[in-house]
């Protein structure tokens, strides 16, 4: 099994760390050389762990101990999991790179339960003698030391908790130092970092509240500062856009005033927001115009396919309503169409009713039959004469609903 050359590694997470504790943007070359390197060594790394993960399935461990030894696999293992690298994935997402490659955790775990306990800690043991040798940051010891300890057995626990709390109030003493600094130098990449790092939930005592409400305050200061810089640009630009009438190029200058104001909190009476309310005032109208137009060109589309579904008045008349509301109305080729049938929704009915008026008749003659027989008798003609006239009556109206209900009301009674 080819071997992966440690020191390049660390070299690698050498050149990350440094890239990160960059106060400018880095060369874009530069950046996308890094981020290939990284990634090509994740993916080394876990092609070499899927090959000792499958010796260690088919019960080889011995060999897969052996290989993963003549690799300085997990010593290369412990080298890429540096406490920067979600700092580094956010910062490569950033400026627009694909998200790198995970080590395999399950093969690095499986790999590990073969190894006795202190041999599974020596590459750790190592690499924590190495970072004290080099004199390496304390964030970076920390990040081993908290490592050692979760994967210390029961018996040497509490001693590694102890020594990593010692470091911890260090780190603390050397952050309120660097965040003065990266405050003072209004270093916003440095001061996220600090903030990061101080709301990690791997310290075994959190730092105190005021300290990270300092680096909250502070942090958002500063994104305040550099968002309300970034608007007064954006406001030039969107005076050129008002003038030459560009909505498109309007509304992405407004997407990104709108994320800049999530971070200034400009208030209403500021400068700046009032300097630029006429010409969104501008975009508001357009959007509203563009909005009404939509739903006009919708309530068009809704009124023809109810055409093309026959449905019944009522729903048209509702649709023709709607539409009426805006100023152009319904085009003139649907407004034909509509009336062509409202005209069969009149025959329609009128047919309807002739077949109504014909059923009454019907239904009149034959009270009038059953009254003619009442009246021979019982001598009720007195009563049957006033409903044959009010039957007569309602018809001779045209109310053919009313003539119905007469006639329904007398068979029942």
């Amino acid at each position: 099994m080819a071997s992966i050359r440690k020191d390049e590694v660390q070299e690698i997470i050498a050149d990350i760390r440094d890239m990160l504790e960059l106060r400018g943007d880095p060369a874009a070359s530069e950046l996308k050389r890094l981020a290939q390197r990284y990634t090509t060594t994740i993916q080394q790394v876990n092609g070499l762990l899927r090959t000792c993960l499958e010796l260690v399935e088919r019960g080889l461990k011995s060999e897969a101990i052996m290989r993963a030894d003549e690799a300085g696999l997990l010593e290369t293992v412990s080298i890429l999991d540096f406490p920067e690298q979600p700092v580094w994935v956010d910062y490569l997402t950033q400026f627009g790179f694909p998200t790198p490659p995970a080590i395999d955790q399950y093969a690095t775990r499986q790999l590990n339960s073969c190894y006795a306990p202190a041999r599974r800690l020596e590459p750790l043991y190592r690499l924590n003698r190495r970072h004290a040798l080099a004199n390496s940051p304390l964030r970076v010891r920390l990040g081993v030391m908290r490592r050692i300890h979760k994967m210390e057995e029961a018996n040497a626990k509490e001693a590694s908790a102890k020594q990593v709390e010692l470091f911890e109030l260090e780190r603390v003493k050397g952050i309120r130092k660097e965040l003065a600094e990266a405050t003072e130098t209004r270093d916003l990449r440095r001061l996220t970092l600090l903030h990061s790092e101080l709301n990690s939930k791997d310290w075994f005592r959190a730092p105190e509240t005021a300290l990270l409400r300092n680096a909250s305050r502070v942090l958002k200061q500063e994104e305040a500062r550099l968002a309300q810089l970034r608007m007064q640009s954006l406001a030039a630009e969107l005076q050129n856009v008002w003038s030459a009438q560009d909505v498109a190029a309007g509304r992405r200058i407004r997407e990104q005033w709108d994320a800049c104001q999530t971070k200034a909190l400009l208030t209403e009476q500021d400068p700046l927001m009032i300097d630029t309310r006429a010409a969104f005032d501008w975009m508001l109208v357009i959007d509203k115009e563009e909005q009404a137009q939509a739903h006009y060109e919708q309530q068009i589309a809704s009124l023809r396919e109810a055409l093309d579904q026959r449905q019944p008045r009522e729903a048209l008349e509702l649709l023709e309503h709607s539409i009426e509301m805006y100023g152009d109305g319904v085009p003139e080729p649907l407004l034909n169409r509509l009336r062509t049938r409202y005209d069969e929704l009149d025959t329609e009915a009128h047919r309807r009713n002739s077949r109504r008026l014909v059923m009454t008749v019907v239904s009149v003659i034959s009270v009038a039959a059953l009254a003619f027989f009442v009246m021979q008798h019982r001598s009720f003609n007195s009563r049957v004469s006033e409903h044959v006239a009010a039957i007569t009556s309602l018809l001779e109206q045209g109310d053919v609903e009313s003539a119905e209900s007469y006639v329904e009301s007398l068979q029942t009674a």
